[in-house]
C-alpha cells in the first residue's frame, strides 16, 4: 500500500475498486484516476494487489469485472514478434527496425502488418524491434529521427536511408522494402553454403 499512495481511496471498498477497474474514479483533487494512468513503477505492486484482492473478494468479483485490467496488463507486457534490437545490429548490411512503445496500441497492428515482409525478405534483410522508452537506446531513436511511433527505419550498414512513420499495411511495407532493395546496390560479397561467392 505504501507504494500506491494515489490509490488509497480506491482500495477502500469493493465497489470503488470495481469502478476503478471499469472506468476510473476521481481522486481528492478531482483528477480522474484510471488503470491506464498508472505508471510502470505503480503497475507492479498494483498487479500484485489485484491478484490478492480478487482472492479476498472472490464472492463479489466476477471475471468480467477484470476485463479492462487484463487488457491493460496484456498491453503492458506485449512485445513485437521481431527480435529485440541490440546496438551491434547497426553493423548489419540491411536492417529494418520497428520503433515502438508499450503505450501505443497501434504498434500491434504494425507488428502484424510487418510479418508478411519478414517472411518474404528474411534472406536479404534483418528485422528488429526497439522500445523507444529504453533509456540507453534513446540516442539510437534520436539519430534515426524518431518523433512518433510506430515507425520503420531502413538501415544500410548503420545509416538510415528511409523512415516511415505511422501504421502501414502489409502491401505498402512490402512495396517499400522492394523499392529500397532495388535502389541500393549490393556492396558485400558472401560465400553461400555451396562455397560459391554470391552477392547480397
Amino acid at each position: 500500500m505504501s507504494q500506491l499512495p494515489r490509490l488509497a481511496s480506491v482500495f477502500a471498498n469493493a465497489d470503488r475498486f470495481d469502478q476503478f477497474l471499469q472506468s476510473g474514479v476521481y481522486d481528492g483533487d478531482d483528477a480522474m484516476l484510471t488503470i491506464m494512468s498508472l505508471t510502470y513503477d505503480e503497475w507492479v505492486p498494483f498487479s500484485l494487489f489485484v491478484d490478492q484482492y480478487s482472492v479476498d473478494w472472490q464472492s463479489y468479483f466476477t471475471n468480467t469485472m477484470y476485463v479492462a485490467y487484463h487488457r491493460e496488463d496484456d498491453k503492458r507486457h506485449w512485445q513485437p514478434a521481431t527480435t529485440r534490437f541490440k546496438r551491434d545490429d547497426l553493423q548489419l548490411p540491411k536492417l529494418i527496425v520497428h520503433f515502438w512503445a508499450r503505450w501505443d496500441a497501434h504498434d500491434r497492428t504494425m507488428d502484424a502488418n510487418l510479418r508478411p515482409a519478414i517472411e518474404r525478405f528474411n534472406d536479404r534483410v534483418e528485422f528488429r524491434s526497439l522500445d523507444i522508452d529504453i533509456p540507453h537506446l534513446h540516442d539510437v531513436c534520436h539519430d534515426a529521427g524518431i518523433a512518433n511511433v510506430p515507425a520503420l527505419a531502413f538501415y544500410a550498414t548503420g545509416n538510415v536511408e528511409q523512415l516511415h512513420v505511422g501504421v502501414r499495411d502489409s502491401d505498402a511495407i512490402i512495396n517499400d522494402v522492394e523499392t529500397w532493395l532495388a535502389s541500393t546496390k549490393p556492396d558485400n560479397q558472401a560465400v553461400n553454403r555451396s562455397g560459391e561467392v554470391g552477392r547480397f
